[in-house]
């Protein structure tokens, strides 16, 4: 500070005689009259971006010097070093992404005398930090968690057309996307579950978490795997397989290769589960309209289902019979025994058949001769006690299925 710019800088000697002489040097100051300071709009980034560009106001310096910067930058562990690319404006755009802190500052010059003489000063110092990155971990079940949890970096065996469940989370997680073989399958989110029907084997799901910055990374992979649900016939002891007389027994049998248990259900409740493949439905505990069905699970663990929709072949009335008189002469022709309506629910055809006896236990014989009308009327005399009893029908499938019930029985002696 003891010279300046112009500053007249002398000497005054004297000699052994006694004589004085002087010369003086007339100073100029290389100043760098502003150096200007840097900023960036970022100071904190998400690690692996490229920073913002880092701007600097306009530098200046005395008439006479040259101006010209130098961008520098260091880390926390390295020394300040210049930067070669785009290093020497007024402004430094970066072009390589920052995986950790970098500090930068921008030196200003002032140059003279053909570049042999060079002053300079620092501006301001702009650290550009790491954001803290997410965490990403991806889990995965075969169907309905938390069942069959896979994490990755694992297999996850998938039976084909059943439903996948893929949950992500982690630390200073906000949001979510998921990826199968590295093409976005559900886009970013605040959504932190994936269901998926059509996997695939080899392909690969991965979750992306995001912080609040929008910094993101990728968890570890889970490979799928699929295989095939088990085929399955279903079967039961009834001609047409679903149509059934009222209080009827019914077997079901399922058949399956490999299968390694069946879990027979009626209207969605299961009713046997185990390694045995036939279900006896007693009278009573299947009814029209009821849903029967068999779960099967195959070797591989994976299940399939099939089921039968029951149709009860329904008397609704059977009817009652009676004479006019029970007791006739030997040889007479009996009185008409006339019989109420019968009824068959919706689908069935009704129909009668006329039985006797001559004891009123089996064998009961058909009546031919007006032996199937709602009312019997006999045509040939009778010698001896007789018994009448009448069947109500329903028939279905173009006959292949009839159902019947008794009505009381009348003796006429």
């Amino acid at each position: 500070g003891t010279v300046s710019n112009s500053s007249v800088v002398g000497v005054i000697v004297t000699g052994p005689s006694g004589c004085t002489a002087s010369t003086t040097l007339t100073m100029v100051e290389n100043a760098i009259t502003t150096v200007g300071t840097i900023a960036t709009v970022s100071t904190t980034i998400c690690p692996g971006v490229v920073p913002a560009p880092i701007t600097g106001t306009a530098g200046a310096v005395a008439p006479g010097g040259t101006l010209g910067y130098q961008w520098q930058s260091k880390t926390d562990s390295s020394t300040w070093t210049n930067i070669g690319i785009n290093g020497t404006s007024a402004t430094y755009t970066p072009t390589a992404p920052i995986t950790e802190k970098i500090y930068y500052k921008r030196i200003t010059t002032s140059t003279r005398g053909g570049g042999a003489i060079v002053c300079q000063e620092e501006s301001n110092v702009v650290a550009v930090s790491m954001e803290t990155l997410p965490t990403a971990v991806l889990k995965g079940y075969p169907g309905i968690p938390p069942a069959g949890e896979v994490t990755a970096t694992g297999t996850l065996t998938v039976c084909v057309g059943e439903t996948a469940y893929f949950y992500g989370s982690g630390t200073g997680a906000v949001e979510y996307e998921f990826f199968i073989g590295g093409a976005s399958a559900q886009a970013r989110s605040a959504v932190s579950t994936y269901t998926s029907s059509g996997l695939n084997t080899g392909e690969e799901v991965t979750v992306r978490t995001y912080n609040a910055a929008g910094c993101f990374v990728d968890s570890d992979i889970i490979n799928i795997v699929t295989t095939t649900p088990p085929v399955i016939d279903f079967a039961s002891s009834l001609p047409d397989n679903v149509t059934f007389c009222s209080n009827t027994a019914i077997t079901f049998t399922a058949s399956s290769t490999g299968a390694t248990n069946y879990n027979f259900t009626i209207d969605g409740g299961s009713v046997q589960s185990g390694a045995s493949s036939t279900f006896l439905a007693v009278a009573g505990t299947v009814s029209n309209s009821s849903v029967v069905g068999v779960i099967v699970t195959g070797p591989s663990g994976c299940t399939a289902s099939t089921t039968l929709t029951m149709v009860e072949n329904a008397i609704t009335t059977v009817g009652t019979i009676a004479t006019v008189s029970t007791t006739i002469c030997p040889g007479v022709v009996p009185e008409p025994i006339t019989g109420t309506a019968g009824a068959v629910a919706p689908g069935g055809t009704l129909g009668y058949q006329w039985q006797t006896s001559p004891n009123g236990n089996p064998p009961w014989t058909n009546i031919a001769i007006n032996g199937t009308s709602a009312t019997y009327t006999p045509t040939a005399p009778i010698t001896s006690s007789t018994y009448y009893k009448r069947l109500t029908t329903s028939t279905r499938g173009g006959g292949a299925i009839v159902c019947q019930e008794e009505s009381n029985v009348i003796l006429v002696s």
